[in-house]
């Protein structure tokens, strides 16, 4: 991870960056599988919650 935020977003163009990022959170999810699964799960949540904040097609109108 980098110490500069803006490098841990996942957004841009850099395509070859993004899919290492999110190989890396799914290798982290994994090993937190598998030491504590409730935390796993906790985290596994809020990256759903975040994944589901910007889909704007679900808004009711």
């Amino acid at each position: 991870k980098s110490s500069y935020p803006k490098r841990n977003l996942f957004k841009g163009c850099d395509y070859g960056r993004l899919l290492k990022k999110v190989e890396s959170r799914e290798e982290m999810l994994t090993q937190l599988r598998n030491k504590d699964a409730s935390k796993a799960e906790d985290v596994a949540t809020k990256i759903a919650w975040v994944f589901g904040l910007h889909n704007k097609d679900t808004i009711p109108l």
